[in-house]
């Protein structure tokens, strides 16, 4: 059995609010439930917590987006979740406010082919499993790293004061259309409402699958 993930404050807090809201609907929630109270079908995927209702029982999970990106056994946890009869799995993304930067500061800045591709597997599983937020947000994660790997490949010097030159200069070069690129700013923003909290309305689950797209159509190298 794996040792449940460490937690941030942010994500402990989310997780209490969570933890609420389920009971005033009525469940019974346990909260990071011991190995005992597991069913065997998560024993090596001890959840955040488990909300037990009369019609489903939930698997909950708080996660921020740095920490869904890292997560390598995303798709199975899903996978056996749906595989059980009355069973839901429920992601709920939770980040601080966040600035309106167009591009992420994470560690690997630019992440190779193989690694944008397992981020896009994972996009497209929490898509099909309708977990819309989180499926929105991993894959803006392998666009970001490909545009990263292009703009770094072409020379373009990034400009932090100015979050929308890195697309500009890659429509410049025919690299992206002028309809993609229009196309990224409207995921831009709905990236930021969804991170810094702020997102009431799910994604259209049509806009996550031509994001996804978009990031394969895309010169990888």
């Amino acid at each position: 059995m794996k040792a449940p993930r460490r937690q941030s404050e942010l994500e402990k807090r989310r997780l209490r609010k969570t933890v609420r809201e389920y009971q005033a609907q009525g469940y019974q929630v346990t909260e990071r439930p011991a190995p005992t109270e597991l069913p065997d079908f998560l024993s090596e995927f001890p959840p955040d917590a488990i909300a037990y209702g009369d019609n489903e029982t939930v698997m909950i999970e708080i996660m921020s987006t740095a920490s869904l990106v890292e997560l390598d056994d995303l798709p199975e946890i899903v996978r056996k979740v749906q595989e059980q009869p009355g069973w839901r799995f429920e992601l709920i993304v939770s980040n601080p406010r966040i600035s309106t930067r167009e591009v992420d500061e994470s560690d690997n800045a630019y992440a190779n082919r193989r690694e944008t591709y397992i981020r896009l597997g994972k996009a497209q599983t929490l898509l099909e499993s309708n977990q819309l937020e989180a499926a929105l947000l991993m894959a803006w994660a392998a666009m970001v790293a490909t545009l990263r790997s292009i703009v770094f490949r072409e020379g373009i010097r990034l400009r932090r004061d100015n979050p929308h030159y890195p697309l500009k200069q890659l429509v410049s070069l025919a690299i992206i259309s002028r309809e993609d690129y229009d196309f990224l700013l409207e995921m831009t923003q709905l990236r930021n409402a969804i991170a810094g909290g702020f997102k009431a309305s799910e994604p259209d689950p049509l806009l996550v699958q031509k994001l996804i797209q978009m990031v394969i159509s895309l010169p990888h190298s």
